[in-house]
């Protein structure tokens, strides 16, 4: 298995083959421009669930 592993704002994204391949299908669907905005958007979003989840705790 290769595991990639991006750090940035104190959070961790791993991604397997298998978000690799999500990576590529979202790019090529125009969601995303590479894989550097794709992990900014996963870390945004994870981000912003654990505000709302800090928020209702």
């Amino acid at each position: 298995m290769c595991e990639v592993i991006v750090v940035f704002v104190n959070k961790s994204v791993s991604l397997d083959l298998d978000d690799l391949r999500k990576v590529m299908k979202s790019i090529k669907r125009g969601e995303s421009k590479n894989l550097s905005e794709y992990v900014r958007k996963a870390i945004k979003i994870k981000l912003e669930d654990d505000k709302i989840d800090s928020a209702t705790n």
